[in-house]
Parts: C-alpha cells; structure tokens; sequence
C-alpha cells in the first residue's frame, strides 16, 4: 500500500513539473518575441539593403549627451546676451539706447518748448504791428 501511494506522489510530483515547465515554456514562447524585440532595441542593428540602422540604447545615450553639451553652450551664449554683464550684451545694448532715447526726449522736449515760446512771442509782435 504504501507503494502505491508513493507511486501516486511521484507520479503528481511528476505531473506538476510537467505542467510548470510545461507553462514555463508556453509563457517563453508567448514573451520571445517581445524579448527579442527588446534586446534587439537595446543592441540597436545594422543597416541593411532599403532599411537604415538603427542606433542602440547605448549610442542613443552617447548622441543625447553629446547634444545636451552643445545646447549647454547655446544656452550659456543666450544667458550672457538677456543679463546685464561686460556691457557688450544685448541687454546693455538696449538699456543704453533707451537711456539714449531718453536723453534726445528730453532735450527735443526742451528744444520745443523753447521754439513754440520764441514761436509765440513773434506772432504776438506781428499781431500787435498788424493791429497797429
């Protein structure tokens, strides 16, 4: 009897690595596909006749540092250019001009105000002559 029943133990023990391997092998066979496509990503692959290559995970990396150390110096330039510095930005460009501008306001502002009183001044003299 007590054959039997470890006859009957083996046997399940049996039927269960069966069916986990079994099942191991039906979820590989489902996920190789999407695995391959993945280490075929990561690895990237080479061109071939009608089709370009196509960069790894690694080159891919390489290209995306390489481009954030240029945008590093482009960034950088614009910073000097929109910040008050050397004098040679163009923020110290713009706020000398309107200081400039500022200036010739004023000093037209003056101008006129000075010519509109002579301006005045001389049609009072022609209309007191004329009425004279």
């Amino acid at each position: 009897m007590q054959q039997a029943i470890q006859a009957i133990l083996e046997d399940a023990v049996a039927g269960a690595l069966v069916a986990v391997i079994g099942g191991l092998g039906l979820w590989f066979s489902k996920t190789r596909k999407s695995l391959s496509y993945m280490v075929e990503d990561w690895r990237g692959e080479d061109a071939r006749p009608g089709v370009e290559a196509r960069p790894g995970v690694m080159l891919r990396l390489q290209n995306i540092e390489k481009s954030q150390a240029v945008m590093d110096v482009k960034v950088s330039s614009i910073e000097h250019e929109v910040n008050f510095n050397s004098g040679l930005s163009i923020k110290d460009a713009v706020h000398r001009t309107d200081r400039a501008v500022t200036a010739l306001q004023s000093s037209l502002d003056g101008h006129l105000s000075l010519n509109t009183q002579q301006t005045n001044a001389m049609m009072d003299r022609i209309i007191e002559e004329h009425d004279a």
